[in-house]
């Protein structure tokens, strides 16, 4: 995105794939709250955001985030090179329900999903990678898968 580039291409697949995440604040947040509620001893409980985006909506919050204005391509399931994939088996979600700590313990995340993509953003910005090696970057191929799905 920073890049400059018109797309971002996705496995089909992939872009459809859901795995629960959460904020790092407001997983010590939720951490906090079980460890000072003596109700919560001996309980387990999943902490993550309450509706679980796709990889293709975590891209696109991404490029909202990041002021990007490119779309993102789907390419089919398959199709793209190695390099270019996640990697994931998309046959079953990592999603989890955090049902439990929000009714017991009354979490909510403290800080709204924007800004932690905001906050995401700027972190990766100002802590480029230390050695960035131009093969991983083979913008002739994007450009060719690009032209191939339209």
């Amino acid at each position: 995105m920073d890049d400059g580039r018109p797309a971002i291409l996705m496995d089909a697949a992939e872009a459809r794939w859901r795995w629960t995440y959460g904020y790092v604040e407001d997983v010590a947040h939720a951490i906090v709250l079980a460890a000072l509620d003596p109700h919560s001893a001996g309980r387990i409980y999943n902490v993550g955001e309450r509706e679980t985006l796709s990889l293709e909506e975590r891209a696109r919050a991404v490029a909202v985030a990041a002021g990007w204005r490119g779309r993102v391509a789907l390419a089919p399931a398959g199709a793209l090179p190695e390099r270019l994939r996640v990697g994931v088996a998309t046959e079953h979600d990592l999603a989890t329900d955090s049902g439990r700590i929000r009714a017991e313990l009354g979490y909510a995340e403290l800080t709204p999903i924007a800004e932690t993509y905001a906050r995401a953003v700027a972190w990766e910005r100002a802590n480029p990678p230390e050695a960035d090696d131009p093969a991983d970057y083979d913008y002739a191929t994007e450009d060719r898968l690009l032209a191939e799905l339209g």
